[in-house]
């Protein structure tokens, strides 16, 4: 296995892709970069950081479909993510301008050493600030990694400005995140969320799609009485 992806590696290093799906090469860049994902996850850590490196370097001009694709392989490398490669990885994860990629929502759940994050607090919140939705859950998901690992007071009320805009009466704007994510991060004192997840059910419910289907089931048992989870109950 670690001959098969050291020569796929070396390939992929000494070929010039016009793009994520060039064919006029011996092996496209989508297919080497799955094939070497699926090898990597049975290798050692240094694979999986010097994949994800490669692949927060690629130019995708906004293409939906290379999106696609590199989420998928994403997620699979994300099997394997632990706090040793979020180390490794915090420039990339961290990055303003790769917001489409969204690097550190596949960080949420691992637990990273904390350091002085003063300009990451800060740069984090200009972009939840952002009226690009994919600029604005790259923030969201910066901060959720910051204040799960490295929990600054300081900035709890410029968080929570940011979020919410003193609309508290509308669970915020995401396009990535499941609602419940908001009460892991600092929220006004009135927020109600209990009636905010009613609402937010009911509308679903009224106006039902294939693909928000299972968000609301899903928020429906992460906040019933059935559910281990800490998030707020509906009664």
């Amino acid at each position: 296995m670690q001959f098969l992806y050291h020569n796929m590696w070396n390939c992929v290093q000494k070929t010039k892709y016009k793009n994520f799906e060039y064919h006029h090469s011996f092996l496209n860049l989508k297919n080497a970069l799955d094939v070497l994902s699926r090898i990597a996850v049975y290798l050692d850590d240094t694979k999986i950081i010097e994949l994800v490196k490669y692949i927060v370097g690629i130019n995708y001009n906004d293409n939906e479909q290379y999106m696609s694709g590199i989420s998928n392989i994403l997620q699979r490398l994300s099997t394997r993510f632990n706090g040793s490669i979020g180390a490794e990885l915090k420039n990339e994860i961290f990055t303003v301008d790769k917001s489409k990629l969204c690097l550190a929502s596949y960080f949420n759940d691992v637990n990273m050493t904390s350091d002085e994050n003063i300009e990451r607090y800060s740069s984090a919140i200009e972009l939840v600030k952002s009226i690009d939705i994919e600029k604005r859950d790259n923030g969201i998901a910066q901060l959720l990694i910051l204040w799960k690992n490295s929990e600054n007071e300081k900035f709890s009320k410029q968080i929570e400005e940011a979020i919410w805009k003193k609309q508290t009466n509308i669970l915020p704007e995401t396009k990535i995140f499941n609602v419940v994510i908001w009460e892991e991060l600092p929220y006004p004192t009135e927020v109600n969320f209990a009636d905010l997840y009613k609402d937010y059910i009911l509308g679903g419910l009224e106006n039902p799609s294939n693909g928000n289907v299972f968000q609301y089931i899903n928020l429906f048992y992460l906040t019933s009485p059935m559910s281990n989870d800490k998030y707020t109950r509906i009664n």
